[in-house]
């Protein structure tokens, strides 16, 4: 196999060189240049479209990422496609005909060149997995309970179809949006660049996290380039797993999420997708707290009441709102990602608001706010999110109260 793999490489490289001392030659001669559109350049590109396997820490190495024989399959001679094979369909055929109205304008801002380079490379590697199951990437972490299943759709497709998400939301966002486009696409296709095992598993990128390699090799892509913007396109892909205030990375990020979500109903098996809005019942959470308040485990709490009030941990109340999303059998990523649990909290606690569950302890955005407990032991200080007594069984919350709970005498807000 390595015999036959290195007589392919020399074969590959000598046409290689022939063309290249062709082209040379005709130049010499005088000949005129012939421009090709992006669209047929397309097809000088590579193949492989359709595959992928879960990706998994194996004794195998990195070989071991990429799609193997299978039953019934010929003989894979060449896991790993050459950046000379063509695109055939799949994804990445159907973007480049969506984009095909949009030539011109990458020509313009000189961002056709990193266009065709971002193609090849999702096409050489795409193959790979969207998710890097390492615990070291922050992605892994918080899509630690759905992983599994994204693990399954392959990073091109994942790629693509943020750009798709992406275009959409131009449309949305800016009114010359077709101008926003090729910066958009190449933050789209490049995002998640990172994933790739030869890049992530190289230590070449001094990091293991993707958004970093990810805007590091769009750099090298990049090159010389002068592309006027290429330095807010490497700003989104770095920063589209964090909290940002930038209006092109959020764009960047709402369009990871939103291909997310549309990944994840593939594999729900009867989940529905809605808002917060429309699944979250107050009701409902309330009666997801209710067991848990004024009882003591291992001498910690969370939650207790006191003179009307239930005064809840946020990150208990936001917990259960997740089981309360898995009851009502809805996917909303905004409690899928750890990365959003304030805004998720703040969401929670608005609905709540609406709904004359939270009191007028908690100001306007907040959703949580510190409090002093004077008890046995002295006084002590958290941050607690306030509920309105009169919708949980108060009296039967009371006569459970033990130990440190019963010796509360005050609670005071700071």
């Amino acid at each position: 196999m390595a015999v036959f793999i290195m007589g392919t490489s020399i074969l590959l490289i000598s046409i290689g060189v022939a063309v290249c001392l062709f082209a040379l030659r005709e130049k010499g001669m005088g000949k005129s240049v012939v421009e090709v559109p992006l669209h047929d350049l397309a097809q000088i590109w590579l193949k492989y479209n359709n595959d992928v396997i879960s990706l998994n820490e194996t004794a195998d190495g990195v070989d071991a990422l990429y799609l193997k024989k299978r039953d019934g399959d010929e003989e894979t001679k060449d896991a790993i496609p050459s950046r000379n094979t063509p695109v055939q369909g799949g994804p990445l055929m159907g973007l480049l005909e969506k984009l095909k109205p949009y030539e011109e304008i990458f020509v313009a801002q000189n961002a056709d060149g990193l266009f065709k380079e971002l193609i090849a490379e999702l096409d050489r590697f795409g193959h790979c997995s969207s998710v890097v199951t390492r615990a070291n990437d922050s992605e892994a972490v918080e899509l630690y309970s759905v992983r599994d299943s994204l693990s399954r759709v392959p990073l091109k497709e994942h790629s693509v179809g943020v750009t798709n998400k992406i275009v959409r939301l131009l449309e949305k966002t800016y009114h010359d949006f077709e101008n926003h486009i090729p910066r958009a696409v190449i933050a789209a296709l490049s995002h998640d660049l990172g994933k790739i095992p030869e890049y992530w598993a190289s230590g070449a990128y001094n990091t293991y996290e993707h958004p970093l390699v990810s805007a590091s090799r769009l750099r090298e892509l990049a090159g010389n380039a002068q592309i006027p913007w290429i330095d807010e396109a490497i700003r989104a892909v770095k920063d589209h797993h964090i909290h940002t205030n930038n209006q092109f990375s959020a764009l960047l990020k709402e369009a990871d999420r939103g291909a997310r979500g549309l990944e994840l109903l593939r594999f729900s098996g009867g989940l529905s997708v809605m808002p917060m809005e429309q699944w979250l019942d107050p009701s409902k959470l309330v009666k997801l707290l209710e067991p848990h308040v004024n009882i003591l485990k291992a001498g910690k709490w969370q939650a207790f009441s006191f003179g009307g009030i239930v005064y809840c941990n946020p990150g208990f109340l936001y917990e259960q709102a997740k089981s309360l999303c898995r009851q009502e059998k809805v996917l909303d990523l905004a409690v899928i990602y750890e990365s959003e649990k304030e805004s998720a909290l703040r969401r929670i606690t608005g609905i709540l608001k609406q709904a004359e569950y939270i009191p007028d302890l908690l100001h306007q955005n907040y959703y949580a706010r510190k409090f002093e407990i004077a008890a046995a032991g002295g006084k002590k200080r958290f941050i607690l999110t306030p509920l309105r007594g009169e919708h949980f069984n108060l009296q039967e919350l009371e006569s459970r109260k033990t130990g440190y709970l019963l010796s509360i005498k005050e609670v005071k807000c700071l």
